[in-house]
């Protein structure tokens, strides 16, 4: 887990059990205890970190079919995940 600059926020890794047992990205509000899921995808996300200001969040993806991963981050204002391949 990594808690956000403004330590407001705790970004972290969540496993969803199930056939595929995949790990997703979330973040919870240290204040509120308010939820968000960050990551909806069959590849496993790992390794969350924050942009020095806190407006984005990093994360490492990686493919359990042999495919290549990634380097990604995610605009906490917006949601949509960028990624360049590693």
């Amino acid at each position: 887990p990594q808690v956000s600059p403004t330590g407001h926020w705790v970004a972290y890794v969540t496993r969803e059990h199930s056939a595929e047992d995949h790990a997703d990205l979330a973040m919870a509000s240290l204040r509120s205890g308010e939820v968000r899921r960050l990551t909806t995808t069959a590849a496993q996300e790992r390794s969350p970190y924050w942009s020095p200001d806190g407006s984005r969040i990093g994360f490492l993806r990686t493919f359990e079919d042999g495919t290549p991963g990634a380097a990604c981050w995610l605009p906490t204002d917006t949601m949509e995940a960028r990624c360049l391949p590693v």
